[in-house]
């Protein structure tokens, strides 16, 4: 046991030139593999800091959009109650135009019945005053008048045509 103890301590402390050899030409490759795992943690730093930062600009490209659609959204509100309320005092412009047009219409249709049956009026009074006076020519008195007011007492007064003779008939 001492002997396999001796050669273990003797083997630590130094080693056989068999090892000593083999780590000094893989020593090269070691460099190389620590080279190599540097540049992939900085390729993967790199590769992280992009995705970071197309994140990044897609945030800020996304955002932008949102702070347009926004302010479109407020410029196209803005306008549409602007054009709502124009289209509202054009819409009360035009209902006032058109209330007034009716009004004179009215009244111009009111002034012609009025003067229609003013002429109307006056006529049927000409035309009582022709019946009156035509009544001796059909063998008829005169009704009697009020002493007040010159004008005939209110009597009924029937025509009747019968057998192609025009009567009339006082009470």
């Amino acid at each position: 046991m001492e002997s396999t103890y001796f050669k273990k301590r003797l083997n630590q402390t130094n080693k056989a030139q068999k090892v000593v050899n083999l780590e000094k030409k893989l020593e090269k490759f070691e460099e190389a593999k620590a080279k190599n795992l540097e540049k992939v943690q900085m390729y993967l730093e790199e590769e992280k800091l992009k995705e970071k930062k197309t994140k990044e600009e897609i945030r800020k490209v996304q955002l932008n959009k949102l702070q347009r659609n926004i302010s479109f959204m407020e410029n196209w509100t803005t306008k549409g109650w602007e054009n709502w309320r124009k289209n509202q005092e054009i819409k009360h412009t035009r209902e006032q135009k058109e209330r007034e047009f009716e009004q004179k219409m009215m009244t111009k249709t009111n002034n012609m019945t009025m003067k229609k049956q003013a002429e109307e009026r006056e006529d049927v009074r000409e035309g009582i005053a022709e019946f009156e006076n035509s009544l001796p020519k059909f063998g008829i008195e005169k009704p009697a008048t009020d002493e007040d007011f010159d004008a005939p007492k209110r009597r009924n007064i029937f025509v009747i045509f019968a057998n192609g003779k025009l009567m009339v008939l006082f009470r």
